[in-house]
This record gives structure tokens, C-alpha cells and sequence, in this order.
């Protein structure tokens, strides 16, 4: 009885917690008209992401973890169980970003 539709335009993006019960209508654009859907998690480095898994396996399709790593965005990785990176898939490093810098004008 609350639910509402939130209509978005394009380069738009809306985030929100994972719990939310949420979904969406088909998708009736082109082929360069897409929807990007991105998940992120923070947890302690002191937790194993994805333990003992090559691949992770969804909605019938696999995904080979091979290329995929974790980024510390704070303080110091003092477990060394999980592979980090500084770089994102097209080898462009990471930059830090400062929310307060972002919305001072």
C-alpha cells in the first residue's frame, strides 16, 4: 500500500538499502538505450568476499571471478584474505572522493 513509482530520466540514478523491496517494468529500450544496475557492500576486511568460490552462479548464468576485486576505501587491510585492487577493469586507478568537496559551491 506504500509503494510508488519513482520515474527516473536519463544519467539519473537512485540508491537505496539492500533490504528494500524494490523492481521494475521491462526494459523497452534499444540496444544503447540500457539500465545499469550497480550493488556494493562495505564489510570489515576481516570478512572473506565470496570464500572458497571461483565463479558465482545466478539467474542461470555464471560469472568467473577471475577479473574481480575488492577496493579498501578506508583504513588498512590487516587480514590480506581477500584480493584488493586500486584500479577498475579498464586499469584506471581510483581516485578518492571528497562528498564535502563535491557540493561546497
Amino acid at each position: 500500500s506504500k509503494a510508488f513509482s519513482l520515474v527516473m530520466q536519463p544519467g539519473e540514478c537512485v540508491i537505496f538499502w539492500s533490504t528494500l523491496m524494490h523492481g521494475s517494468l521491462p526494459h523497452t529500450g534499444g540496444p544503447k538505450d540500457y539500465r545499469m544496475g550497480f550493488a556494493t557492500r562495505y564489510v570489515p576486511t576481516q570478512v572473506e568476499v565470496y570464500p572458497d568460490l571461483g565463479d558465482v552462479s545466478e539467474y542461470g548464468g555464471t560469472i568467473p571471478l577471475d577479473d574481480y576485486a575488492s577496493v579498501l576505501v578506508s583504513g588498512k587491510d590487516e587480514y590480506g584474505i581477500n584480493k584488493l585492487t586500486d584500479r577498475n577493469r579498464r586499469g584506471q586507478p581510483f581516485t578518492p572522493w571528497d562528498f564535502r568537496e563535491s557540493f561546497s559551491s
